[in-house]
This record gives structure tokens, C-alpha cells and sequence, in this order.
């Protein structure tokens, strides 16, 4: 089926552009890049936070339901922001765009009632977990045409 495969494709590009992209505001709220250490221009190593390590059987239709209507928004976030970001030859303005686009996704998620975390935390899970990918994927496939 060519929707299902553009999807899982789309699907894992997703899941890790969105675990990429919140790195850069925790980091900045925890004193990371561009943060002032004493080391002048010396960016900090990033800050390493765990992910909750979720299982298929921890997570309940409600959690996987909002983590599929965030997914479809925040992956509506990144098709409005990639062109801009690709466009951008300023680093800063990059970095801008990149920002602008974080407090988006993350606005998104938390509409749906996770955190960014349990949100990364249940894109990680569904990597390795077929029936849980499926199932997320099929759930995804129905926001969308709704």
C-alpha cells in the first residue's frame, strides 16, 4: 500500500526531526548552547536527558490518540517551516526559524495533553515495536483524513 509506505517513512523522519528539535529548547532552558558559562563562545556539550522508556503495554488509547493528533500537527508545523528553514543562508535566522518552529511543535503537543517528552518517549517506543507502529500509523492515517 504506497500510503502506508510513504507514511512509515514519513512517520520515522518525523519522530526523529521532532526528538531533534526539542533538544534545542531544553538545552536552552537548561543553560546549554549560546549559554553564558564563563567560557566565552564555547558552546556547552548538550545536556543528556533521558527519555522515559515507554513500553506498548504502558501506554492507553487516550495517550497513543493525542500523540496521533499531535503528531499530524506538529508534522504540519514542519512542512510550513522546512522550505523557509532550508531557504534561510543566515545562520541566526536559522536559528530563529528553528525556534519559532520548536514553540510551535511543542504548543502542539501539549494541546493534545502530553509533554514533549512522553510525546518523544512513545515515537522512540514504536521504532522497534511493529504492532505499535501499526497501530499509531493507522490511528495517524485517520486524523489526517479527518
Amino acid at each position: 500500500m504506497p500510503t502506508r509506505t510513504t507514511l512509515t517513512g514519513s512517520f520515522a523522519a518525523a519522530a526523529l526531526a521532532a526528538a531533534m528539535a526539542f533538544t534545542l529548547p531544553a538545552m536552552a532552558q537548561e543553560g546549554g548552547y549560546g549559554q553564558p558559562d564563563g567560557a566565552q563562545g564555547q558552546p556547552m556539550p548538550p545536556a543528556a536527558q533521558p527519555e522515559p522508556q515507554l513500553q506498548a503495554e504502558d501506554l492507553d488509547d487516550e495517550q497513543l490518540e493525542a500523540f496521533a493528533a499531535a503528531f499530524v500537527e506538529v508534522d504540519k508545523i514542519r512542512a510550513q517551516y522546512e522550505p523557509e528553514l532550508e531557504r534561510s543562508e543566515d545562520p541566526q535566522q536559522a536559528m530563529e526559524i528553528q525556534r519559532q518552529a520548536n514553540e510551535e511543535m511543542i504548543q502542539a503537543i501539549e494541546n493534545e495533553g502530553l509533554d514533549p517528552q512522553t510525546y518523544n518517549a512513545i515515537a522512540m517506543a514504536a521504532g522497534p515495536d511493529e504492532q505499535l507502529r501499526n497501530r499509531l500509523l493507522d490511528m495517524i492515517e485517520e486524523k489526517q483524513q479527518n
